[in-house]
C-alpha cells in the first residue's frame, strides 16, 4: 500500500504503529455500540455550535499537510477538514459524491430529531382468544413495532464485529412463561404490517439481500430474518422470504423449548382489532439505536429507522415517506443540501449523493461531544473499527463513520491532534469504473497521519518578545 504523504506525517504514522485494515464491505451491521447520551438541546440547534477548540490550527499548515492526500485521491473525491466551527481545508467540498454508509449520518441525525432520542419501539404480544389456566384459546400474535434488534444469543455469536446492543428475545420468552403462559391452542402469528410490504429497494443488487448485507425489511424482524437455528446457531444462513413468518417461527421455537405447548404451525398475518395485550417489549431508545446504526454500520437499522420516520411524519411506514420527511427536516434545519440526493437510509444505493461540506455542517452542529459523535465507531471497540486503527492511542483520538461500496471508500468523524485540537474531517472517494484498492484505503490512513501533528497557533498575547529581550537566566 502506498500514496504520497509528507515525511513528517509518515514518521509519526510509523511511530504510533497503526494501520487501517479491510473496509466494511457493503457495511453489514454487527456488534456492541457505545451508548450515546440523550441530548437536552435539539441536534441542529444554533446553541450547539461548538466553542471547544483549545487553539487555532493554522490554515496554511493544514493545506500543506492535506493537499498531497487530495492530489493522490481519485478525481471524484471530496475532503473537508474543520476546527468544529468552520472549514480549514476543502478539496471539492461542495461536489456531491456517492457517500456509501456516510449517508447513515443524515439518517441518524434525522431520527434523533424527528422520532426523539428517548422514543422506544414496542413489540407487542397479543392474545387472539381468552386465557384459561395459562392456556391461550387461540393464536398468539407477535406484532412488530419496528425494533431492528430483536435477537437471540446464537445470532449474536455469529457477528464479525463484536456484540451489538439488542433486545434479547430469549428473555422475552422467559417473561411470557414467568407470566403464566403454558400453552397456545392455535399458532404463533407474526405481524409486521407496521411498515409497507417493500422488502428491498430496486436499486439494490439481489445479492445484498441473499448475502445478509441488509435484511428483508419489515415491521417485525428477528435475527435479521437470517435462516439459522435460533438456539444452536446451526445452518447455512440466507434471508427468509417472509420475515414475519420467520419471526413467528423463532418465537415458537423459543416458547416450545420452555415447555409451552403450541397447537398449530407458525404463520404470518395481521392481528385482529381488540386483541388483549399480554406483553409489551420496548426496544432500546432511539439514541441507542442510532449508536448501533453508526458504530456497526447496520444497514437494516438505517432502513427501518427511515420507515419509522416516514410513519411518524405521514402515517405511511415506507422508504419513500421516510426520504420525504428527512428531506423536509434538512430544509427546515437550514442544512446546505445543494446537490444532495437521498434514495435510502443506509447508503447502499449508488444513486445517493452527498457533499463533504454537508456532512461537515452536520457534524459541526452536533459537536465533538454530541450524540452523533459519541455514536461513531472507535478503534479497538466493537463496531466497524474493531480491527482497524486499533494500535497506540487511536481509541482516544478517533471516532469515525466508515463507508464502503465496490467503488466508494468514505471516512468521516472527529480526530484529536497531539496538541489537543478537535478536528472534524470528511473524506469520500468515488473510484469510478474500478474497485476500491488498498492504495485508496491507505489514503484514509495518510489523512489521519497528516492531521495528527497539525500545530496550533500561539495566542497573540503570548507571541511577543520576553521582557528585556533575553531569557530569564541571562543567557
Amino acid at each position: 500500500m502506498f500514496a504520497v504523504v509528507c515525511l513528517g506525517a509518515a514518521a509519526v504514522l510509523g511511530a504510533i504503529g497503526w494501520a487501517i485494515g479491510s473496509a466494511d464491505a457493503s457495511d453489514p451491521g454487527d456488534g456492541d455500540a457505545p451508548s450515546p447520551s440523550t441530548p437536552a438541546t435539539p441536534l441542529l440547534s444554533a446553541r450547539r455550535v461548538p466553542g471547544f477548540t483549545t487553539a487555532r490550527v493554522p490554515v496554511r499548515a493544514m493545506e500543506q499537510a492535506v493537499a498531497p492526500v487530495a492530489s493522490a485521491a481519485p478525481a471524484q473525491s471530496c475532503i473537508v477538514v474543520g476546527d468544529g466551527s468552520a472549514a480549514l481545508y476543502a478539496h471539492q467540498g461542495d461536489t456531491p459524491v456517492v457517500p456509501a454508509s456516510n449517508q447513515k449520518l443524515l439518517t441518524a441525525a434525522a431520527a434523533l430529531e424527528l422520532l426523539g432520542s428517548d422514543t422506544r419501539l414496542a413489540t407487542r404480544f397479543l392474545a387472539g382468544g381468552p386465557l384459561r389456566d395459562g392456556v391461550l384459546q387461540g393464536d398468539l400474535y407477535m406484532v412488530g413495532g419496528g425494533d431492528p434488534l430483536l435477537t437471540t444469543e446464537a445470532y449474536q455469536e455469529r457477528q464479525r464485529n463484536g456484540r451489538f446492543p439488542a433486545t434479547d428475545l430469549e428473555a422475552v420468552a422467559d417473561q411470557l412463561v414467568a407470566d403464566g403462559l403454558r400453552g397456545v391452542t392455535g399458532s404463533v402469528v407474526g405481524d409486521g404490517t407496521r411498515y409497507d410490504g417493500q422488502r428491498s429497494l430496486p436499486e439494490w443488487p439481489r445479492r445484498w439481500l441473499t448475502g445478509g448485507t441488509v435484511a428483508p425489511l419489515s415491521g417485525l424482524l428477528v435475527n435479521d430474518a437470517w435462516l439459522i437455528d435460533p438456539v444452536t446457531g446451526e445452518g447455512d444462513g440466507g434471508a427468509a422470504a417472509d420475515p414475519d413468518l420467520h419471526a413467528a417461527t423463532v418465537m415458537q421455537r423459543l416458547l416450545s423449548d420452555r415447555g409451552v405447548t403450541i397447537g398449530g404451525p407458525p404463520r404470518s398475518g395481521g392481528a385482529p382489532d381488540g386483541a388483549e395485550e399480554l406483553l409489551v417489549v420496548d426496544s432500546l431508545p432511539v439514541s441507542e439505536l442510532v449508536g448501533e446504526l453508526l458504530a456497526f454500520s447496520d444497514n437494516t437499522t438505517g432502513e427501518l429507522l427511515l420507515k419509522e420516520i416516514g410513519l411518524e411524519a405521514s402515517g405511511e411506514g415506507s422508504t419513500t415517506a421516510g426520504v420525504a420527511a428527512v428531506q423536509g427536516w434538512a430544509k427546515r434545519s437550514g442544512l446546505d443540501s445543494e446537490g444532495w440526493v437521498m434514495v435510502d437510509g443506509s447508503g447502499l444505493s449508488s444513486a445517493n449523493r452527498v457533499s463533504c461540506s454537508m456532512l461537515a455542517e452536520l457534524l459541526r452542529r452536533d459537536g465533538p461531544d454530541g450524540v452523533l459523535a459519541s455514536s461513531l465507531a472507535v478503534p479497538g471497540q466493537p463496531g466497524t473499527l474493531e480491527e482497524r486503527l486499533d494500535r497506540g492511542d487511536m481509541s482516544s483520538r478517533l471516532r469515525a463513520k466508515t463507508g464502503t461500496l465496490n467503488d466508494v471508500a468514505a471516512l468521516s468523524g472527529w480526530f484529536r491532534t497531539v496538541e489537543d485540537a478537535q478536528l472534524d474531517f470528511e473524506f469520500i472517494m468515488n473510484t469510478g469504473s474500478r474497485s476500491v484498492s488498498s492504495e485508496d484505503l491507505e489514503l484514509q490512513t495518510e489523512l489521519l497521519a497528516a492531521l495528527l501533528t497539525q500545530p496550533v497557533e500561539v495566542p497573540l498575547e503570548q507571541a511577543g518578545p520576553l521582557g528585556g529581550g533575553r531569557d530569564d537566566d541571562g543567557g
